[in-house]
């Protein structure tokens, strides 16, 4: 009897074991484009591939091979067998909220929704991406409008499987990645942090533009016009950080649906910044070691010496000769900071208002700028501020620029605006 009981303990403690290995929660990021609509993302296993040279519908001279073997290198994802990867089959909503939520390291949360949901709706058959819905609506990435759930009480009460399992179209996929960037609630990515890619572009991250810098793309994409309106600045976005180039006559082509090839350079790209291509080359010059020193805290930050001549070289771009105050800074931000300018109009009481706010970040910054029309007897006040975009955009350093109306530039350390 002993023997039986042990060996009952023993099968149900290994039913435990393999219900939590193969819980939706813990499901791995290995393999996050394998859906399907009974257990949503398949857990990766020995029968994968294990080279991109195992998929007989990929060829060398594809111009995806580079990004799939990247992936399939680092043992990211799997295809549908080991032999077929399916690079011209689509995507939908609902695939989307899986990869999203597992690049951002939000699946186990994604697995307590999904209970949650159940819980509170036990006669009800949800399916298996509900809970990845219920996280891209908290973020703000899906939001009900888009016709694919209904929410009660905060919670996604009904699932529209038809919509929800639609393909993505190209500029709705775009909306989706940017956003995955910009979280600005109390629910964070796990494993994504700021950055700054290689070729000194900003990572989208916190919503850290210059926009005067994305917009340039526009001119390069020949059916701009095309990409609906609300769209228009997260596909700009992902342009500006070499994640979406466009085919090779210059189209973005934001109503065909997204493909598994392209979401593999999607995620590769979001993954490993070498892999990324930006179509404008503004290479920013690269801050070597003996002008980065640690703080007290154990954080990297720039020397005095050297932040201080990078607000003063950018300070030169001031001319107040006359009332039109002129901004036009010269020479070369270093990869990844950015100088924020606001400029201040303050009275004798020493009273103030803001009136402008200009940035500049990364690469060459000639002819870049703004002009003022400022008021007789008016004073200004400019204050510069030297920000870390590797860093949540860190203040490094402030200066002050005060501007008399005879045209007299005096900079001074500390602000006290």
């Amino acid at each position: 009897m002993n023997y039986k009981k042990r060996f009952t303990c023993i099968f149900l403690i290994l039913c435990y074991v393999v219900g939590c290995v193969i819980s939706p929660a813990n499901l791995s990021f290995k393999s996050f484009f394998d859906v399907n609509a009974d257990s949503g993302v398949k857990i990766a296993n020995n029968q994968g591939a294990s080279s991109v040279t195992d998929f007989l519908d990929v060829k060398q001279d594809d111009w995806f091979y580079s990004y799939l073997e990247n992936l399939i290198g680092k043992a990211v994802i799997n295809g549908k067998s080991k032999t077929e990867f399916d690079p011209d089959g689509e995507f939908s909503f609902a695939e989307c909220g899986a990869v999203i939520t597992r690049y951002l390291a939000l699946d186990s949360y994604a697995g307590q929704k999904l209970t949650e949901i159940k819980n509170k709706s036990p006669q009800t058959q949800m399916p298996w991406y509900c809970g990845y819905l219920q996280v891209m609506h908290e973020l703000g990435i899906f939001d009900e409008s888009m016709g694919l759930y209904s929410i009660s009480d905060g919670y996604i009460s009904c699932v529209f499987d038809s919509v929800c399992n639609s393909s993505m179209k190209r500029h709705e996929f775009a909306c989706a990645i940017a956003k995955s960037f910009e979280l600005n609630g109390n629910l964070r990515a796990k494993n994504i942090y700021s950055e700054v890619s290689g070729l000194g572009h900003d990572f989208i991250i916190g919503g850290y533009y210059i926009d005067s810098y994305y917009d340039d793309y526009s001119a390069l994409i020949n059916d701009f016009e095309a990409i609906p309106s609300s769209s228009r600045e997260y596909v700009l976005k992902l342009y500006y950080n070499g994640i979406f180039n466009g085919d090779t006559s210059g189209n973005f082509n934001p109503d065909s649906c997204i493909k598994r090839s392209e979401m593999a350079k999607v995620i590769c790209t979001i993954m490993d910044f070498s892999m990324r291509k930006c179509l404008i080359t503004d290479y920013c010059p690269a801050i070597s070691e003996d002008k980065l020193f640690f703080d007290s805290q154990n954080v990297e930050t720039l020397s005095y010496k050297y932040a201080l001549g990078i607000l003063q070289t950018s300070a030169t771009g001031f001319d107040a000769s006359s009332d039109l105050i002129k901004y036009v800074p010269t020479g070369t931000l270093p990869y990844g900071y950015a100088v924020d300018v606001y400029l201040y109009s303050y009275a004798d009481d020493g009273l103030c208002n803001k009136v402008l706010t200009y940035g500049l970040s990364g690469g060459n910054v000639d002819g870049k700028g703004f002009e003022y029309d400022s008021k007789d007897g008016e004073n200004l006040r400019a204050v510069m501020v030297l920000r870390n975009l590797k860093n949540n955009a860190k203040p490094e350093f402030t200066l002050n620029v005060s501007i008399t109306d005879d045209g007299i530039l005096t900079k001074s350390l500390i602000s006290n605006i």
